[in-house]
């Protein structure tokens, strides 16, 4: 193992920042779809049972499993990053069904936003484990799930926004509070585009290309960058024959 690693903290600090706000996405989804179902219901679907109502909150834990499933093969083919934006793509497809005048588009738009909550779920551990280096994993991978209490207290403070019943029938304020969690995945799509470019050193070697690799250390390492691509290869060299047993 590598000892007394220098590396570019800022880089990868900010690349787990990113991802974190999937986690954001998630939280404040969950809580805002709670606050807003009762003025939902009573102005804009009236007719709607109970029943539907209640599937409707919890649509994304139906499609999650499907998401998470998913999500493995997607990611050793395509590379973390990738699917990371194809996750937030989804999210911001979900979203902006679930702000139509359509019950069919938001029961649809709800199973795509549990769909990418189930994607995130596996690669985001993994593309932290993997852009991180070895004595920081744990410290960094711990300080994302901050992000989810982050996500609760912003559903709980647009509570405060709801109207009251003399405004309902008339208000959007239901459609801002959800439109607001597409900022999260818009925000995270964009810096990947722009800042964060490079897939995950494991990926690019799984693929055999190493010099790609050797570009994505360096964008960890100060030094120790080549140390650590041969250890990657040797990982890779050894778990692939015990992987065709």
């Amino acid at each position: 193992m590598l000892r007394n690693e220098k590396y570019h903290s800022t880089y990868f600090l900010l690349a787990g920042f990113n991802i974190s706000l999937d986690y954001t996405f998630y939280t404040y989804s969950t809580g805002v779809i709670d606050i807003i179902l009762d003025p939902l219901f009573k102005y804009v679907f009236p007719d709607v049972t109970p029943a539907l109502v209640t599937f409707i909150a919890s649509a994304p834990l139906i499609s999650a499993p499907i998401g998470s499933l998913t999500a493995g093969p997607v990611a050793a083919h395509l590379g973390r990053r990738t699917t990371l934006m194809i996750a937030d793509l989804v999210a911001i497809t979900g979203v902006i069904l679930a702000l139509l005048n359509s019950l069919s588009a938001m029961i649809i738009g709800r199973l795509l936003v549990g769909f990418m909550v189930g994607i995130i779920t596996v690669v985001n551990p993994l593309y932290f484990t993997e852009m991180t280096p070895l004595d920081l994993r744990g410290p960094v991978s711990s300080g994302s799930t901050s992000f989810m209490s982050i996500g609760m207290v912003l559903a709980f403070l647009g509570g405060f926004a709801m109207p009251d019943d003399q405004q309902g029938p008339r208000s959007q304020v239901w459609r801002i509070l959800l439109g607001i969690s597409m900022v999260f995945p818009i925000v995270n799509f964009l810096n990947f585009l722009i800042f964060f470019r490079e897939e995950t050193p494991a990926h690019l070697v799984d693929k055999g290309k190493i010099d790609q690799a050797k570009k994505s250390l360096d964008k960890i390492y100060k030094e120790g960058a080549q140390e650590r691509l041969n250890e990657i290869r040797r990982e890779k060299e050894y778990i692939a024959p015990q992987t065709k047993k």
